[in-house]
């Protein structure tokens, strides 16, 4: 069995409560009044900078959630990192390693890669809080604080899909013979 170099940053942030790794994107202060208020407000929202402890890829609702269940149904769901829904405003945003574009050169008609500085609303992510009313809530939270899902696997995924922007969406159809008109 391959052994894996061990990441001591990595397993110091699966020892980690979720809020605490969550807003360690905030910087030491704030990431310290982030976690106490969360703890009595867990629905509270809190902007969150992109590029600091994470990116992020923009999807819209309908593609991020169906995605988001066919990947945890499937055989890859500890490959899936923290996945935030708004119904606000009908989107996904998939958290994703902070320093890589991942190879998005090309426009993805469901999907946009959030630039640095970017903010996003989030709530509390900490297992076990009841989110299934809120407007913004965690779809998905992995097992590991620090898990995020990989660019160019996510990518992949949405261009294999089916529909708008996938390659099976681009396959020719069959077309019937043409029939003259009588």
């Amino acid at each position: 069995m391959p052994t894996h170099p061990r990441n001591p940053s990595s397993e110091l942030a699966a020892a980690m409560p979720p809020s605490l790794w969550l807003a360690g994107a905030l910087g030491r202060f704030l990431r310290d009044v982030t976690v106490v208020r969360w703890a009595g407000e867990p629905e509270l929202l809190v902007a969150m900078p992109i590029g600091v402890r994470f990116g992020a890829v923009e999807l819209d609702a309908g593609t991020g959630l169906e995605l988001l269940d066919v990947l945890l149904a499937g055989h890859a769901p500890y490959r899936v990192g923290p996945v935030l829904s708004d119904t606000r405003t009908e989107r996904t945003y998939w958290l994703t390693p902070p320093e890589d574009d991942g190879g998005w050169t090309e426009p993805h008609p469901q999907a946009r890669l959030l630039p640095a500085g970017t903010r996003i609303a989030m709530p509390d992510p900490t297992p076990g809080t009841d989110n299934r009313h809120w407007p913004v809530r965690w779809a998905h939270w992995p097992a590991v604080n620090g898990t995020l899902s990989a660019h160019p696997w996510l990518r992949s995924l949405l261009y294999d899909a089916p529909g708008p922007g996938g390659r099976r969406s681009h396959r020719p159809q069959q077309c019937s013979p043409s029939r003259p008109d009588h």
